[in-house]
């Protein structure tokens, strides 16, 4: 998982770093009329989550390590995410069959036979690459030319009591 400039990125990645997928909140534009403000939105990201728990659903992917860069005020909302069951029936790309996660419903179409899951998703490590940093930041220096300016604004603007 990667928060980069408020954006979401999630990819999949085996022992020898071998991309199995991608994802990113920009590829549910097209069904929002491209409405790039979206991008940023905390419920495009939750969308992407349940998205990825389907597709992880699917693949039959249930341990697996965490490696979160540059970290989010909506990590633990999203892992939450990733964890809750999924409360319709979605249909199996692979198989034709409709998937239930919750164990009291049935299924709604009589035509396809449904298939019931429990699924857990293991975190065996979770692992922040970059994090923010909570300790003394340093501060930007400002150049030469820009202490001037802001000298002969703050001349200018001074109110005499």
């Amino acid at each position: 998982m990667k928060f980069k400039k408020a954006y979401f990125y999630v990819t999949l990645l085996d022992s020898q770093n071998r991309i199995f997928f991608s994802l990113h909140t920009g590829m549910f534009l097209k069904f929002f009329n491209y409405k790039k403000s979206l991008k940023k939105s905390k419920s495009f990201k939750i969308l992407l989550m349940r998205y990825l728990r389907k597709l992880l659903i699917v693949t039959g992917i249930n341990n697996f390590h965490l490696f979160v860069r540059q970290t989010s005020n909506h990590l633990s909302k999203l892992l939450h995410i990733l964890q809750k069951p999924i409360p319709h029936a979605f249909t199996d790309p692979l198989t034709r069959m409709n998937v239930l996660e919750q164990s009291g419903k049935s299924s709604q179409s009589g035509s396809t036979p449904a298939r019931r899951v429990q699924p857990v998703f293991n975190f065996i490590y979770v692992v922040f690459v970059k994090t923010k940093p909570y300790g003394v930041m340093k501060t930007k220096k400002v150049g030469r030319i820009k202490r001037k300016i802001r000298r002969k604004v703050m001349k200018l603007n001074r109110i005499n009591d």
